[in-house]
């Protein structure tokens, strides 16, 4: 599979979803899906209905099979989607040259270091609130 000269990647993706209440979650878990569909080729999907998980939380997942069109879409679906497992079906082999693979690790970093930059001001906050009740 090749479009534009990059590797076509057909994936397996599990995404779980843990939250209350039930009906909320539920919705998430379509809105997902929805999202996915609109910006994948999605071959097939399975959205499975939410479960107890504890006392007051709920747990669902999806199931989805589509196709992303390059590494880099992989990686980036990776970091903003955040699946608890994806397997590669399809190529059983990837061949990247080094100028995208270049693009891709950079990419890879970018992402990295704006999850930071949002870690570190989160943890400011965090430490201003609790120095604020102390």
């Amino acid at each position: 599979m090749a479009k534009d000269g990059k590797t076509e990647i057909q994936i397996k993706a599990i995404i779980e979803v843990v939250g209350a209440p039930e009906e909320h979650l539920k919705k998430t878990i379509e809105l997902l899906s929805d999202s996915l569909s609109k910006k994948y080729e999605v071959i097939n999907k399975v959205l499975n209905e939410p479960k107890k998980y504890s006392k007051k939380l709920f747990s669902t997942f999806l199931e989805i099979e589509f196709i992303v069109p390059s590494m880099s879409e992989l990686i980036g679906f990776v970091i903003d989607y955040h699946p608890s497992s994806v397997e590669i079906i399809e190529p059983e082999e990837i061949k990247e040259s080094s100028q995208e693979l270049t693009f891709v690790i950079n990419d890879l970093i970018s992402k990295i270091h704006r999850m930071d930059i949002q870690i570190k001001a989160l943890t400011a906050k965090n430490k201003l609130l609790a120095d604020k009740d102390k």
